[in-house]
């Protein structure tokens, strides 16, 4: 158990999500299976109730599930509600 605290340590740091926020990368916050929180989007592409797609920086971040909505939205975060199946990343540059 002690070289998994370690590697624990290792891997991420408690200042890695501040500095991703400063460097323009999204953040997201999941909250079991029912809100996902992205912080740093550019932008909606595909709205629908069992997919959302939003832009990030040089990729897209694909939310699928049942019943969703978005339960608040602004320039640079958004609140998606509902039944959340998955996230995925979809790549958009090098």
């Amino acid at each position: 158990m002690k070289g998994y605290r370690k590697l624990i340590n290792r891997v991420m740091q408690p200042d890695d999500f501040d500095g991703a926020a400063c460097r323009g990368l999204p953040c997201i916050r999941v909250a079991s299976d029912s809100v996902v929180c992205i912080d740093g989007h550019r932008g909606l592409i595909e709205y629908d109730t069992t997919r959302i797609v939003a832009r990030a920086k040089g990729r897209k971040i694909i939310v699928t599930g049942n019943d969703m909505l978005l339960a608040a939205f602004s320039k640079t975060q958004l609140k998606i509600k509902g039944r959340i199946f998955g996230i995925e990343f979809e790549r958009t540059e090098k």
